[in-house]
């Protein structure tokens, strides 16, 4: 099922990061939400429609439990979308070197020995030209390029999506009503732009063909509808070297590597295919910090460090059949929440094997 969301007023989604009034006075924000995010509201939304089923399992202690009929919901992928299409990160291999969008500079090339006896990823070799990573979307005609190894005509949308309005304000007592001294804060609320839409694919839950609830920090509401269309893109034909790209954050046991391949070898098998597979190189960003709050125990959820999306990492087939890599193309392969959306690969070339 596809869900596109519309804003009504401005959004508000933070990192993991603890933001205290008082103790820190600006929350940093972040756009799109992390899956996490998503996840919640439209199990909230589901309850919000359906409150005697929320009554019933609360009465029984039942919430979060096998008759939950919330816990069967499984994000399968976000998109941004907007007048050009749907919309992905820009890879983070694909440095910028000049003014214009097409004034790029796409790293494939790396030492074959990049990565042995490292704790962290190697940054690919480039030119040597002044060149870095900016943040910016790829439309889906020109990550198929990407996919390809078909790098001529690549160009990104380097306009924000969003427009950036800050909310000053300062904590109230409680109890008195009226401001707190040295509490004043600032939130870094975020407007999309005309047009832009987030996109849901998801599965395990039947809601409206139109529906409004709540979405970000500070519970703004939004509509969505649900559309009857897909998203898929087709893997190319994959020889022995390929490149893995998320789509949205990984959380990964081993920080930055997969659990599935070893840290000392750097070889693994792909999860559930005869795939063996080993890790040339990387090219992935900061972490990204993900946490919240249980609202059934009323505490903070344990804070994990992701690989944010756009990242990629440049793997050699040792053994079996590439056609096997079709079992975690436009799929998790994140350790952690899968069902929740964090970990959606995509699979494609990275250079031309002759």
């Amino acid at each position: 099922m596809i869900l596109e969301i519309n804003a009504l007023d401005t959004l508000f989604f933070r990192d993991g990061k603890p933001f205290s009034k008082g103790a820190e006075t600006w929350a940093d924000a972040i756009f799109p939400p992390y899956p996490a995010t998503i996840y919640g509201a439209l199990r909230t939304a589901y309850f919000d429609a359906n409150p005697q089923v929320f009554s019933k399992l609360k009465e029984n202690e039942e919430l979060n439990f096998e008759a939950d009929p919330t816990t069967k919901l499984k994000i399968n992928n976000v998109f941004l979308k907007n007048q050009n299409g749907i919309l992905f990160q820009t890879p983070r291999n694909i440095l910028k070197k000049g003014k214009k969008s097409e004034d790029l500079e796409i790293l494939t090339e790396f030492d074959e020995n990049s990565l042995s006896n490292l704790s962290a990823c190697q940054i690919l070799k480039s030119s040597g030209e002044k060149a870095k990573y900016k943040g910016s979307q790829i439309t889906k005609i020109y990550f198929e390029d990407f996919l390809n190894a078909k790098y001529e005509y690549l160009q990104l949308l380097e306009d924000s999506v969003f427009i950036s309005e800050p909310k000053v304000g300062i904590a109230i007592d409680q109890n008195t009503g009226t401001s707190k001294e040295e509490h004043l804060y600032r939130v870094d609320m975020m407007r999309p732009r005309e047009e832009l839409k987030i996109i849901i694919d998801f599965a395990g839950l039947e809601f409206d063909d139109e529906i409004m609830f709540k979405l970000g920090g500070e519970g703004k509401f939004v509509y969505a509808n649900v559309k009857d269309e897909t998203y898929q893109i087709k893997m190319p034909k994959i020889d022995s070297k390929f490149l893995l790209y998320l789509n949205t954050p990984a959380i990964f046991k081993n920080g930055w590597l997969p659990s599935w391949i070893d840290k000392d070898s750097l070889i693994g098998e792909i999860p559930n295919s005869n795939l063996k597979i080993k890790l040339l190189s990387c090219a992935i960003g900061k972490p990204d910090f993900i946490g919240g709050f249980d609202m059934a125990k009323g505490e903070p959820k344990p804070m994990f460090k992701a690989v944010p999306a756009g990242s990629v990492y440049f793997m050699e087939i040792i053994e079996g059949d590439p056609a096997e890599l079709e079992k975690i193309h436009q799929r998790s392969i994140s350790d952690l929440y899968p069902e929740q959306g964090f970990g959606i690969a995509y699979i494609g070339k990275f250079k031309e094997e002759k």
